[in-house]
């Protein structure tokens, strides 16, 4: 089973804490959400749009993005995550 993750990194380099803005089952209403996020921040309207949905925008010295991650559930793995700030 799958599960769409929305959200924003607080560093675009790593994941060392997030804004977290929904988990979906349905890959549509997550890209939504999304873009609903994107324009209600008013992050530029020239963006670029991947595949999974994910929204990001460069001005040269800064940038913005917020996320869609698939998440696969009920999944055995094992690994260790390491975040900073």
């Amino acid at each position: 089973m799958t599960v769409w993750r929305v959200y924003e990194a607080f560093h675009e380099s790593s994941e060392s804490g997030t804004h977290e803005y929904g988990y979906f089952s349905d890959h549509e209403r997550a890209k939504v959400r999304a873009l609903t996020v994107w324009q209600r921040k008013q992050y530029p309207p020239e963006k670029e749009i991947s595949e999974e949905g994910s929204l990001y925008a460069y001005d040269g010295w800064s940038s913005c993005s917020i996320r869609v991650e698939r998440i696969e559930v009920d999944k055995e793995l094992e690994e260790s995550n390491v975040g900073y700030t």
